[in-house]
């Protein structure tokens, strides 16, 4: 895999990102926005939110019109992303995701655009996205994210570590079964929406697969560290783990603080399927 930075699409000037802003519905997505046109054909992407309206719980989609249009084709749905309360919009965390090879690329002129939903309405956050050209050895195609549902709220799935401080918490369920086969997987954390202060602490995260009370992690203790009044949220790398269409999903943490209303989380899976640049065998976890 040889890549190289492009360019950055989206509010470069700000230092912070194109302003999104949800629709007047609650858990209903507005309108589209153009972050911007890329200048060269890409390969890759990073996605960056950040600075959103506190107390809110956001899901976001990214969409592309390869013709330089606005008919955009939304290739990821629903990434979570979570501002809670903070004593600053400065103190919301701005995360990214790990560059990302994108099946079939993104041509020249490509224009790119975000929507969101929040659980308020009338809610904003900012966006940019970092493309990169090159050549990798395999690519992704998005399948869903795990543990939100914008047809019913904008809310990731709340796990509670229990009031047993550095104990795993009950696992609670993201997905009955996966939409589809995936073989890389994108955790994202952060705190529940309403609360005033976070965990002040560490978190440790699992996500398993299997029936109620047979679960089997297959990421284990992925890390947060969360600073008390900063309620941040965290994208946790990329984990090439296999999941099957017919795989319950589930998550489960441990925290260093056992305080109800401080120790819970919210989350959420990104989930992709990954395939050898130029077609053939679909690359699996440990290859």
């Amino acid at each position: 895999m040889s890549l190289a930075w492009l360019e950055n699409i989206g509010g470069l000037t700000s230092t912070a990102g194109t302003t999104i802003t949800s629709s007047v519905t609650a858990d209903t997505k507005g309108t589209a926005v153009s972050l911007g046109t890329s200048s060269g054909a890409a390969t890759a992407l990073v996605i960056k939110l950040g600075l959103g309206t506190q107390n809110r719980s956001f899901l976001v989609d990214i969409g592309v019109d390869e013709a330089g249009g606005t008919s955009y084709t939304y290739f990821i749905t629903d990434m979570l992303y979570v501002c809670a309360d903070s004593s600053t919009s400065d103190d919301q965390q701005q995360v990214a995701t790990p560059c990302l090879p994108m099946t079939g690329g993104f041509a020249s002129g490509s224009q790119f655009a975000m929507r969101c939903q929040d659980d308020t309405g009338s809610s904003t956050l900012n966006g940019a996205i970092e493309l990169y050209s090159g050549t990798t050895d395999w690519t992704l195609d998005f399948v869903e994210s795990m543990g939100v549902d914008a047809s019913t709220n904008s809310l990731g799935t709340t796990v509670d570590p229990g009031a047993t401080v550095n104990t795993k918490g009950a696992w609670a369920p993201l997905v009955a079964s996966a939409s589809g086969d995936m073989d890389f997987l994108v955790p994202v954390v952060g705190p529940v929406h309403t609360q005033t202060t976070n965990n002040g602490g560490r978190i440790w995260m699992d996500y398993g697969v299997g029936a109620s009370t047979s679960e089997v992690a297959v990421i284990g203790n992925t890390s947060i560290t969360e600073h008390i009044d900063e309620c941040k949220i965290a994208i946790c790398g990329g984990y090439e783990v296999a999941i099957s269409s017919t795989d319950r999903v589930s998550a489960r943490c441990q925290s260093s603080r056992g305080t109800s209303g401080r120790r819970e989380v919210s989350t959420s899976l990104l989930g992709f399927k990954r395939t050898a640049s130029g077609g053939g065998a679909t690359w699996f976890a440990g290859e």
